[in-house]
C-alpha cells in the first residue's frame, strides 16, 4: 500500500489530472499511517512521507488545511525520532519546508521564524560530509530570504547568502546539484541587491545563475527555470541602468524558457508572465506599440492558462491589469483603464484577507483608482484610492519590509485628492504618511530615494498652498537628498533629479530669485542629457526643459532663452506620436513659445507657427477631455495676436469662434469660466472697435459682466475683468453718447483700483483711466480721488517691480500720469498735494534716471529678511493673474474661486503688514509713502524754491516760500512739448559730463 501510495506521489507530479492523482496518494498514504502502529519502525518515515503528500498536493491545489495537516504530520515524524535518528535533520527539513510554505501562502511571522529555527536544527545536526549538509543549508537560507522580504532586516539576507555560499561550496563542479544551489545563490544576491541598491550584486547574481545555466543540460527539467532567472535579473538590471542590451537580453531569455515549456505545464503561465513582464518593461523605456501588445497578449494566454482555484490566479489576473493600465496611459483609452480595474478587482476578490499577497493587490487596484481619477477626475475613484490603500495598510504588520511603500501609496492618494478638492487635511495627511514612510526605510535601503523624493512633492504642494517658506526649503531639502543617495548611473537618477529641478522651479516662481530658475534649468538640461533619445519621457522632459526657458524668458525677456525654449519644445513634439495622450500638451508648450517670441520680434512666421500647432493641439484633443477648453483658448489668443499685426477680420473672427467653444466647454462652476468669458468679451469688443455693429459691443457687455459677476471679490483677476467691463461701457458710450454708459465706466474703472488683491500694475492702470475719465465727464474732485490711488500704488510699481527693464518700461507713462495729477490738483486749488506730488515724482524720476538705490535696497542692506519677504509677496501678487497664455497643467487640480479669492485677500493682507512693519522700523516710516509738505517746507528756509509741473492739461510753477505760503504761477505761455525739448537736452548734457542715465 504504502508503495502504490509512493507511485501515485510521483504520478500527480506530472501534467494531467492533479486532483484525482493528488487526492488517490493522500488517501492511501493515510490510510498506510493509519495501519502503522504508533512504536513501527517506519512510522516515522511514513509520517514524513504523508507530510510531503500534503505538502505537494497543497501546491497545486491551494488547500490550506493540506498545509495545517503537513504541518501537524511533520512535526509529529520529528516528535517521535530522537535527537540521534538517521533522518531527523531530514525531518526538521521537511517540517522547516511546511512552516515556510504556510508563511508564503499567508505571511504569518511566526512560520518563518519556526521555519529558520528547525532548519538550523537540521544543519546543525548533519555533519560538514553528510550527503544532506549542502541542501540543509540551502533550505535554512530560503527561509532566512523569505523573513528578509517580510522584514527587510539586513542581516537575513547576509546570512541567506553565507549559508547558500557554503552549500555551493561544499558540492564539487560535476555535481547534478549544483545548478540549482548556484541558482538559489543568484536569487539571494538579487534580494539583497533589491534592499542596498549595489550594483555588484546584480552583477554577481547575473553571473551564478548563468553558471547554473551552464551547468545543465539542454534536456534538463530545471535548465528551462533556471533560464527565466536569468531573465528576470537581467531585467532588474535593466530597470537599474538603462540599458537597452539587458531588456534584449531578458526578453530572448523569457522567449526561450516559454518555447521550451510545453503547453499543459504547471509554469508554462509563470513564464509567460516574465515574458509579459519584460515586454511591458521595453515598452515603458521605447514605447513601441508592438511590446505593449505582446505584453497584453502573453499577460492573457497566462491567465487564461491559470485554473481558477489556482494560488498563482490573482498575481497573474493583477500583472495583467498593470499592463491594460500602462496602454490606457499610452493611448488614452478608457476602455483598457476599465479592463485594468476589472481585473486588478477580480484579483482582489479571488485572495482572502489572510493571504499574504492580498495587500499588494489592493495596492494595485488603488494605482488603478489613482490613475483614473487623475485623467477624469471623479470623486469616486480617488476615495476607492485612498480606501483600497488604506486597507493593504491594515493588512500589513508593523515590521512588515512593504509597509513603508505601502503608506507612500496612500500618501500619494491623499496629496492627489488635495490637488483637486483642495482640503487642507489631506496635504498634512499625506505628509504625515510619506514622512513615515521614509522613517521606516534604512538609508542604504533601494526605495529610500524614492520615498524622499514623493516627501518632497508633498512638501512643495504644501508650500504652494500655505506659502510656508520652510516647506519650500525643507522640499528642496529631501529632494536633494533623495538624488545624493542615488548613484550615477542608476536609471531613476534623471526623474529624482526631474523633481529636484521643479523645487527650484516652483521656488522661482514664489521668490522669483534668478539663482533658483538658473538651477532648474542646469539640472533640468542634466536631466535630457541622462535621458536616452529612445526613452519615453525623453519628450515630457524636453518639454518641462523648455517651459523652464519660457519662465526665465518673461523674467529676463532675453532672446536666447525663447530661442531655446522652441528649440527643445520642438523635440519633444517630434518625439511624440500623434496617438499619444500628451501631444496635444507638448504642441501647446510649443505654441507658446512661438508666440512669445512673436511679442518680442513681431515676426508674423512665428504667430503663424504658434496657430498652426495651438490648432493640431485641439485636433488631438476629443471634445470631453478636460484641457480641450484650455486648447481652444490659446488658439484663440494665438488668432488675437495675429489680429494685432494684420488687422485681417478672419482672425478676429477665429478668435471669437475659438472662445466661444471654450465657453461652452466650460460647465458654470469650473473656475475657468470666468476667464473664457473675460477672453470671449475682449474678443466681441475689439471686433466692435473695428466694425461698428452695436450687437459686438451688447456682447462684450454681457460676457464681460458675466466674467466679473463669477470673479469674488479679493479675486487676483477681479480688477482686470472690472477695467475691461469698464472699456466696453467706455466704448458704446463713445459709439452712442449715452452718459450712463460713461458712469457705468468710471464705477468699473473705480472698483478695479480699489482690488488690493489685484496687482499693483492693473490697480493703477484702471486708477489712471478712472482719473482721466472723471476729469473729462465728471467732477475734478472725483479725478483727483482717483490720481490719489493712482499714485498711492506708484512706488509699489516702481521699487517693488520684477525687473529694471520693467521699472523703465513704465516711467514714461508714470511721469506722465503724475504730471496730470499734479494739474488737477493745481486745478482745485489744493496746492500742498500738488506739491507733494511733485517731489514723489522728482523722486521716482531721478532715481530711476540717475539708477540711484532704490527704498528697497536701502531696507534689504539694513533689514534684509523683512525686505525678502516683502519681496516675496510683492512678486506672488504681481505673478497672480492672468496671463495671454495658459499653461497646461497635467494633473487635475482643485480649482474654486471663492478659494483662489481668499489666498489673494490673504496675499494682499500680507503685504499689507509687512508694508506696516517696515515703517515701525527706525529711518523708514515714510517707507514707499510721498513726503508730506511739512518735510518739504524747510528746503525754503533759505529762501523761496520754485518747481515747474508741465502736463497736456497745463503748466504751472509753484512757489514755496519762505513762510510756508505756496504761491502757484501758470505758466500759460509754457508747453508740454517745449518741457519735453529741455528734458532730452539735459540729459544729452547729463551724459556728456559721464553721469549714466537711462533715455527711456
Amino acid at each position: 500500500l504504502h508503495i502504490s501510495a509512493v507511485q501515485l506521489m510521483k504520478h500527480f507530479q506530472q501534467p494531467g489530472d492533479w486532483s484525482t492523482a493528488a487526492d488517490n496518494a493522500v488517501q492511501l498514504m493515510e490510510e498506510v499511517v493509519k495501519l502503522t502502529p504508533d512504536g513501527h519502525t517506519e512510522k516515522v518515515g511514513r509520517l514524513g512521507d504523508l507530510g510531503n503528500a500534503l505538502q505537494r498536493r497543497f501546491e497545486h491545489l491551494g488547500r490550506l488545511e493540506d498545509m495545517e495537516n503537513a504541518i501537524l504530520v511533520s512535526q509529529q515524524a520529528v516528535d517521535l525520532s530522537p535527537d540521534g535518528h538517521a533522518h531527523k535533520a531530514a525531518l526538521l527539513n521537511n517540517l522547516g519546508s511546511a512552516f515556510f510554505r504556510r508563511f508564503n501562502h499567508l505571511g504569518e511571522l511566526r512560520d518563518v521564524e519556526n521555519a529558520i529555527l528547525v532548519n538550523q536544527q537540521a544543519v546543525d545536526l548533519a555533519p560538514d560530509g553528510h550527503a544532506d549538509k549542502a541542501a540543509l543549508l540551502h533550505n535554512l537560507g530560503n527561509a532566512l530570504l523569505g523573513r528578509f522580504r517580510h522584514l527587510g532586516e539586513l542581516e537575513d539576507i547576509k546570512n541567506a547568502i553565507l549559508v547558500k555560499k557554503q552549500a555551493v561550496d561544499l558540492i564539487p563542479d560535476g555535481h547534478v546539484e549544483k545548478a540549482g544551489l548556484l541558482n538559489n545563490l543568484g536569487a539571494a544576491l538579487l534580494g539583497q541587491f533589491e534592499r542596498l541598491g549595489k550594483l555588484e550584486d546584480i552583477e554577481n547574481a547575473i553571473l551564478v545563475i548563468q553558471q547554473a545555466v551552464n551547468l545543465t543540460p539542454d534536456g534538463h527539467a530545471h535548465k528551462v527555470g533556471w533560464l527565466g532567472d536569468l531573465g528576470y535579473a537581467f531585467f532588474r538590471r535593466f530597470e537599474c541602468l538603462g540599458k537597452l542590451e539587458d531588456i534584449e537580453n531578458a526578453i530572448l531569455i523569457h522567449q526561450q524558457a516559454v518555447d521550451m515549456t510545453p503547453d499543459g505545464h504547471t509554469d508554462k503561465a509563470g513564464r509567460l508572465i516574465n515574458l509579459g513582464n519584460a515586454f511591458f518593461c521595453r515598452f515603458k523605456r521605447l514605447g513601441e506599440r508592438r511590446d505593449m501588445e505582446n505584453a497584453i497578449l502573453v499577460n492573457q494566454q497566462a491567465v487564461d492558462l491559470t485554473p481558477d482555484g489556482h494560488a498563482d490566479k490573482a498575481i497573474r489576473l493583477s500583472d495583467l491589469g498593470n499592463v491594460f493600465q500602462s496602454r490606457f496611459e499610452r493611448l488614452g483609452e478608457l476602455g483598457d483603464m476599465e479592463n485594468a480595474i476589472l481585473v486588478k478587482q477580480q484579483a482582489v476578490d479571488l485572495t482572502p484577507d489572510g493571504h499574504a499577497h492580498k495587500a499588494t493587490l489592493l495596492s494595485n487596484l488603488g494605482s488603478a483608482f489613482f490613475l483614473r481619477f487623475e485623467h477624469l477626475g471623479e470623486l469616486r475613484d480617488i476615495e476607492n484610492a485612498i480606501l483600497v490603500h488604506q486597507r493593504a495598510i491594515d493588512l500589513t504588520p508593523d515590521g512588515h519590509a512593504s509597509k513603508a511603500a505601502l503608506l507612500d501609496h496612500l500618501g500619494d492618494a491623499f496629496n492627489r485628492r488635495f490637488d483637486r478638492f483642495g482640503k487642507l487635511e489631506d496635504i498634512e495627511n499625506a505628509i504625515l504618511l510619506h514622512q513615515q514612510a521614509v522613517d521606516l526605510t534604512h538609508d542604504g535601503h533601494a526605495g529610500k530615494a524614492a520615498q524622499l523624493d514623493h516627501l518632497g512633492t508633498a512638501l512643495q504642494t504644501r508650500f504652494e498652498r500655505l506659502g510656508e517658506l520652510r516647506d519650500m526649503e525643507n522640499a528642496i531639502l529631501v529632494h536633494q537628498q533623495a538624488v545624493d543617495l542615488t548613484p550615477d548611473g542608476h536609471a531613476g537618477k534623471a526623474e529624482l533629479l526631474n523633481n529636484l529641478s521643479n523645487a527650484f522651479f516652483h521656488r522661482f516662481n514664489h521668490l522669483g530669485k534668478l539663482r533658483d530658475i538658473d538651477n532648474a534649468i542646469l539640472i533640468k538640461q542634466q536631466v535630457v542629457d541622462l535621458t536616452p533619445d529612445g526613452h519615453t519621457d525623453k519628450a515630457g522632459r524636453l518639454n518641462n526643459l523648455g517651459n523652464a526657458f519660457i519662465s526665465r524668458f518673461e523674467r529676463l525677456g532675453e532672446l536666447r532663452d525663447i530661442e531655446n525654449a522652441i528649440l527643445v519644445n520642438q523635440q519633444a513634439v517630434d518625439l511624440t506620436p500623434d496617438g499619444h495622450a500628451l501631444k496635444a500638451a507638448w504642441l501647446n508648450s510649443l505654441g507658446n513659445a512661438f508666440s512669445y517670441r512673436f511679442e518680442q520680434l513681431g515676426e508674423l512666421r512665428d504667430m503663424e507657427n504658434a496657430i498652426l500647432v495651438h490648432q493640431q493641439a485641439v485636433d488631438l484633443t476629443p471634445d470631453d477631455h478636460a484641457l480641450k477648453a484650455a486648447h481652444l483658448s490659446n488658439l484663440g489668443s494665438a488668432f488675437f495676436h495675429r489680429f494685432k499685426q494684420t488687422g485681417k477680420l478672419d482672425d478676429i473672427e477665429n478668435v471669437i469662434s475659438a472662445k466661444q467653444q471654450s465657453v461652452d466647454l466650460t460647465s458654470d462652476d469650473h473656475a475657468d469660466r470666468a476667464l473664457h468669458l473675460h477672453d470671449l468679451g475682449s474678443a466681441y469688443l475689439t471686433r466692435f472697435e473695428h466694425l461698428g455693429e452695436l450687437r459686438d459691443i451688447e456682447n462684450a457687455i454681457l460676457v464681460h459682466q458675466q466674467a466679473v459677476d463669477l470673479t469674488p471679490d479679493g479675486h487676483v483677476d477681479k480688477a482686470t475683468r472690472l477695467a475691461n467691463l469698464g472699456r466696453a461701457f467706455q466704448s458704446r458710450f463713445m459709439h452712442l453718447g449715452e452718459l450712463g454708459d460713461i458712469t457705468q465706466a468710471i464705477v468699473a474703472f473705480k472698483k478695479a483700483a480699489g482690488n488690493t488683491s489685484s496687482p499693483p500694475l492693473a490697480r493703477y492702470t484702471a486708477a489712471s483711466v478712472c482719473a482721466l475719465l472723471s476729469s473729462i465727464h465728471h467732477s475734478p474732485s472725483s479725478a483727483l480721488d482717483a490720481y490719489t490711488v493712482a499714485l498711492e500704488i506708484i512706488p509699489q510699481l516702481v521699487w517693488l517691480g520684477q525687473t529694471v527693464h520693467r521699472r523703465y518700461k513704465e516711467l514714461p507713462r508714470i511721469g506722465m500720469i503724475i504730471n496730470n495729477a499734479i494739474a488737477m490738483a493745481i486745478s482745485v486749488g489744493d496746492l500742498l498735494r500738488a506739491v507733494e506730488w511733485l517731489e514723489e515724482g522728482r523722486s521716482i524720476v531721478w532715481k530711476q534716471i540717475l539708477q540711484l538705490r532704490t527704498p528697497l535696497d536701502e531696507l534689504r542692506q539694513q533689514h534684509p529678511d523683512i525686505a525678502d519677504d516683502l519681496s516675496r509677496v510683492s512678486l506672488a501678487l504681481d505673478n497672480a493673474g492672468t496671463f495671454n497664455f495658459q499653461n497646461i497643467d497635467l494633473k487635475i487640480k482643485h480649482k474654486n474661486l471663492e478659494e483662489e479669492a481668499q489666498n489673494h485677500r490673504k496675499l494682499a493682507t500680507k503685504y499689507e503688514e509687512l508694508l506696516q512693519q517696515v515703517r515701525e522700523l527706525d529711518g523708514f516710516s515714510s517707507f514707499l509713502r510721498p513726503k508730506k509738505f511739512s518735510e518739504l517746507s524747510p528746503v525754503a528756509r533759505n529762501g523761496p524754491v520754485v518747481v515747474v509741473n508741465a502736463a497736456a492739461l497745463r503748466c504751472d510753477a509753484l512757489v514755496l516760500c519762505t513762510s510756508g505760503e505756496i504761491v502757484p504761477v501758470p505758466l500759460s505761455t509754457f508747453s508740454y512739448e517745449q518741457a519735453e525739448t529741455l528734458h532730452l537736452k539735459l540729459l544729452s548734457s547729463l551724459q556728456a559730463h559721464g553721469v549714466r542715465v537711462n533715455r527711456d
